[in-house]
């Protein structure tokens, strides 16, 4: 059997010249994730995912960052220090709770312990229990 334009067919399927495009875009971006330009939540935001599912493409596109690009100079850790630093001071050493923080802990412990533990979070739905 001939299947003639391969990408053609594949265009056909997979929603034409745009699946490409997406594709090369992504490729791109990962590639300056890999120099060390862009970062994984970057990334995340750009192709509208998690930063798991974007772990899982760069790794199926044979993209890493060499242990040079991920270590950091020693400019970036004094300003990353002194930020923090900064925040702790500025807290008095008190703990600064992550509303975010928390949602994802409450939701993976739900999920854990198989409870639907949202109508304890603010702003969070709730499902009916039927």
């Amino acid at each position: 059997m001939y299947v003639g334009d391969v990408r053609g067919t594949i265009e056909g399927l997979l929603g034409g010249e745009a699946f490409f495009q997406d594709i090369d875009q992504r490729l791109a971006q990962g590639e300056r994730y890999e120099r060390g330009e862009a970062s994984i939540h970057a990334l995340a935001r750009a192709w509208n995912v998690n930063v798991p599912d974007v772990l899982v493409d760069l790794e199926a596109m044979r993209i890493v960052r060499a242990p040079d690009v991920q270590r950091l100079s020693d400019e970036d850790r004094r300003a990353r220090l002194a930020k923090l630093r900064g925040d702790r001071l500025v807290r008095g050493g008190e703990p600064a709770p992550d509303p975010d923080a928390v949602n994802r802990s409450v939701i993976a412990s739900q999920r854990i312990e198989g409870i639907d533990a949202r109508g304890h979070l603010r702003g969070m739905p709730v499902r009916e229990r039927s």
